[in-house]
Parts: structure tokens; sequence; C-alpha cells
């Protein structure tokens, strides 16, 4: 006689293989139990307010592009998808929540053998208590997209090491170059898994595998191309850095690989040495090692964050749990770990919507509230924020408000250099925002001001005819004994007056950072008041006495009556103007 817990079902796995008979109501609960993390994460989507990262990644979306200043185009591509589907948090995070579920399924059916359903509740723990992982399952960010990819890059590793057909091929090509939409981090992978098994270099499906990504990544790639590889040369050249410092480089990577696993990392680190060999399991952990060995070694000259590390989640939770099936001594010291860290993170998550949990801060508290405050003062005018590419989509988010960052010298490049977004405010009344500590305020006095947050207020200053040319083009061509010569390049397709700007010459150190700015005159003839577009203006300056003196370099800035200089020229070392 028959019982309920006797029936058995036949799934197909997704290469649509016959796996053995797993009981109903194991694969019920699989499914369950992967519904209710689904349900969780809607929930936490929906309720949490956005971080900044977010705010900013939504501000690309308003602009569908192959590519953007800092990053690719995928996290913007699925916020656009999402914002089709539901308005507010949930609609920018929407395709990142169920991506995540994806990942869920993904690692499952990596996990070779039928023992696995015996231990479905556990495999959820496990997962979930994988920091970033659990972050990535409701926040919206560029490696939300690459853990899927990732994920399903692997999935088709998996497969064409096991049938070597040209389905997988173009599958694993495929992957290849979502990964890379998702983020250039994503060639560390790639390169990470060659190591990890050789003999792919010699597969002429593998071969074909990386011609179909680069296909299919040839859009992104005429981009760079088209905008001056503004992405690569910003990561690679102009990025400002910092001292190298052990705690919070060398020190700080560690840390970071801490924060992956928490309370688990023993028994991780245990499954990745002892993971019985095998073709996938030496891909996997020779990718976990080379990722690690990667941003160790770079860990010297720069500081790690926690997410850079991140794709290991998806080899080391392959791993654990392979290694979780074979060993009964671990399991119960894996769940205890898992268990303690999963409820760490449930409180830190609850902590995200009401901030009276968490004892500081963080960056989802308040948003809504400060820029309804801003509102309130400066009605429909469109807001521009010194210094804050993080601010401007956070207000522009929550208020539907025209805002714009306006980048100083002392500050950095970001998509609102590249995008064109001043024009929608050129010549218009505009509210120019600004903390009250900042530099800007030494010489200009504050008409309103307002609370962001508690001991951090900014002030404000309505100005008229808002005029700034960010896109202007400088350099430092040439110095002779008393004289310098600095090229002006007028990029828009509008005439200029000329003399409305001022030159800044910025010293900058070792790090590419800013550490003096001053006024330098603009001696000998008079500046055009008609200056033409693509036009470009030689001028013969005095030379400052800095550019003497032994410093690293310059970085030139333009700024138009009194706005401060921003960052029209690239850093520049003093190599270039004293061979």
């Amino acid at each position: 006689m028959w019982v309920a817990e006797q029936k058995y079902t036949i799934i197909c796995t997704f290469e649509g293989l016959i796996q053995p008979p797993v009981p109903t109501s194991r694969l019920a609960l699989f499914w369950i139990m992967l519904c209710v993390l689904l349900g969780i994460n809607l929930w936490q989507a929906s309720v949490t307010e956005l971080i900044y990262d977010e705010a900013y990644y939504w501000y690309f979306s308003q602009q569908p592009a192959w590519g953007y200043f800092d990053h690719p185009p995928m996290m913007a591509w699925m916020i656009a998808l999402g914002r089709l589907l539901f308005s507010g948090t949930l609609g920018v995070r929407i395709v990142g929540v169920l991506f995540s579920a994806a990942t869920y399924l993904l690692v499952w059916d990596m996990i070779s053998g039928v023992k696995k359903n015996h231990y479905v509740p556990e495999f959820f723990l496990w997962m979930f208590s994988i920091t970033l992982l659990n972050a990535y399952g409701f926040l919206i960010l560029p490696d939300t997209p690459l853990l899927f990819f990732t994920a399903l890059f692997l999935w088709g590793v998996q497969r064409l090491l096991k049938k070597n057909s040209w389905g997988y091929a173009f599958w694993v090509g495929t992957a290849m170059a979502a990964m890379m939409y998702s983020k250039y981090h994503a060639v560390v992978v790639i390169i990470g898994v060659v190591i990890g098994y050789w003999p792919l270099v010699r597969m002429t499906k593998a071969w074909v595998a990386v011609l179909w990504a680069l296909l299919l990544y040839t859009p992104h790639l005429h981009w760079l191309y088209t905008h001056d590889f503004v992405s690569i040369g910003y990561h690679l050249s102009e990025r400002p850095n910092q001292p190298y410092r052990f705690d919070t480089f060398t020190l700080g990577y560690f840390i970071n690989v801490l924060a992956q696993f928490g309370f688990t990392l023993p028994w991780v680190v245990y499954a990745w040495y002892k993971t019985p060999k095998g073709r996938f399991s030496t891909v996997l952990k020779s990718l976990v090692f080379f990722v690690l060995a990667f941003f160790f070694i770079s860990s010297f000259t720069k500081r790690i964050q926690t997410q850079w590390i991140v794709v290991i989640a998806i080899p080391t939770a392959v791993l654990v749990w392979e290694f979780y099936l074979r060993d009964p001594k671990i399991r119960r010291k894996l769940g205890v770990s898992a268990a303690m860290t999963t409820l760490v993170l449930l409180y830190a998550r609850l902590g995200l919507v009401h901030e009276s949990l968490l004892p500081i801060r963080y960056e989802t508290h308040g948003n809504q509230a400060w820029t309804s405050r801003l509102k309130a003062v400066v009605g429909d005018s469109p807001v521009v924020f010194l210094d804050s590419y993080r601010n401007a989509p956070m207000y522009a988010f929550y208020q539907g408000a025209i805002s714009y960052s306006l980048n100083t010298m002392g500050y950095r490049k970001n998509q609102y250099s590249i995008d064109g977004s001043y024009d929608q405010i050129r010549g218009k009344k505009v509210a120019l925002v600004a903390p009250k500590n900042h530099v800007f305020w030494q010489t200009n006095s504050p008409e309103f001001s307002f609370e962001k947050g508690s001991g951090d207020s900014y002030n404000g200053v309505w100005i008229d005819r808002f005029t700034y040319y960010d896109q202007i083009k400088a350099s430092l061509v040439q110095v002779d004994s008393d004289q310098a010569i600095v090229e002006l390049v007028h990029p828009y397709s509008y005439p200029i007056n000329a003399q409305h700007i001022y030159l800044s010459l910025g010293v900058i150190d070792d790090y590419k950072r800013v550490q003096q700015q001053i006024p330098w005159p603009l001696t000998g003839e008079p500046l055009p008041a008609v200056w033409n577009p693509r036009d470009t203006l030689r001028l013969v300056l005095d030379k400052p006495d800095i550019l003497a003196q032994e410093i690293p370099g310059i970085r030139l800035g333009v700024g138009s009556f009194h706005l401060p200089a921003g960052l029209q020229g690239n850093p520049q070392k003093r190599t270039t103007w004293n061979p």
C-alpha cells in the first residue's frame, strides 16, 4: 500500500536529463522554501529605502545606453525593465530579486547527487548565511547580476565539461558576455576558470564561446571607443588612490573575506581544501583561490572593497555543500555557524528598515524625509548639488525633480560629467546646495539651509541663470622659463562667452588627489566674448612659481562666474612639462 511519503515524481534538470526519482514532499519543500525566500526579498525590496549607489544606478536607467561612466550597463537595464513592472523601490529592485532566486536554483542544480534532497532546509540556511549573497537578494548593485551570471556561467561550464556540445558553448559565451555587461571584474572569474582547467584552451568549442562572447560584447566596446574609453581610463589611471596602510589595505582585505562568510568561515576554508578532486571541483577551487590571490596582491596597491571578492560566493556555495553531503562531522558545526550568521543578518536587515534597531544611521534611513525637506524649500526649481553624484539622484528619485551634480576639482568625475544633463538646467534658475562645511561657503553667503540628517546641515543659494562649462577640455601643453601654454577646447554646439571663465591650477599628490588650488590669472590677450563651437584657445600665460617646484603633478580646472573650478583637465604628471 502506497502512502504520500512514498510517492515519487520525476524531475528534469535544465539540460533535460532525467535524474533519479525524488520524493514529491522533498521537491515541494525546495520550491516552497524558494518561494518563501523570494517573498522575504520582495518585501524587503519594497520597504527598504534606496542606498545611494542604487539611486545612482536608477539615474543610469533614465537614459538606457550601452555603457556608463563608472560601469557597464546591465544593472541599468535591469532597473529600466523593473520600472516597467512596478513603481517605487520595488520597481528598481524587482529584477535583481528574481535573479537572486534563480541563483539559488542554479547553485542547487550544480550540486551533484540526489543526497542533497535530504537537506533542503539546511541548504537554504547555508546560502542565506553568505553575507553579500544575502544582501544582493534585495539590493540592486552591479554585483547582483554578476552573481547570477557567474552562477549561469559556471553551470554552463559544468555541462560543457560533461557534454562538449555547441549548445553549451554558446550558453557559456552568452553568460560570459552577460557577466562583462554586469561588471568589469568578471574578467577575473573567466581567467580563474581557465587557470582551473587548462584543457579548456584546447577545446574548439571553448574558443567559439569566447568569440561569441566578444561578438555579444561588441556594442559596449564600441560605446567605450566612442567615449574615449572613459570607464577604463577612470578605473585604471584617473581614479584617486591613497597611500598604503596595512590596516585599511591588506588587513582590510582579510576582514572583507571574513565578512563574506561570518561565523562559517572556518568550515568554508576547511571545505576549500578538503573537497574531493574532480574536473569541476578543481575549476571551482581554482577560481576561489585565483580571486583571493588576485585581490590579496592588489591589496598592496589599493583598498579592496568587500564586494570585489563576492564572486567567490558561488563556487564556495557549491564546494561547501558538496563537502557537507560527504562529511557528517561538519554538518552540525556548519549548521550552527550558519544559523548564528543568519540571525545577525536578519537583525541587520530589519535595521535597514527600522533605524532605531541599529546603533548607526545607515544609507537606507531618512532619504525620503530629507529630500522632502529640501523640496519644501526649493519647490519645483532644479537643484544643483556640489560634489555629490549620490545626493543628486536620490533627490531626483524621491521627489521626481530635476537635479545635477556639479563636480569641482576636489571631487571626481561621474555620469553627470558625460551625459549632457547640464543642458536641461542651462540658463535656468536653480538652487545650489552643499554641506555647511564645504569650501564654497568661505567665499559665498548662504540664502537658506536644511537638515539632511542629525548633525548634517546643508546650506543653499539661488542662482538666477545657471551657467557652467564642465565639458571644456583643459591641458598644459608647454612650459618655458617664464611662460606656460594652456589649451582650452570648446566642446559645445553653441558659442559661449569666454570672458566669463577663469582658470585654476590644482596641485596633485602621487595618488592624483588635489592638495592645493591656485588661481591662474589669464594674462595676455583678452579672451573672446564669442567663443565658437569646437574652437581651441591657446593661452600664453605667466608661469606660476609652483611649476618650478618639485611637485608630483597638476590638474587644471575651469570655473565660471563665482562657481568653483571643475575637473576639465586630466591629471598631468610633472614629466609632461618637465621631461
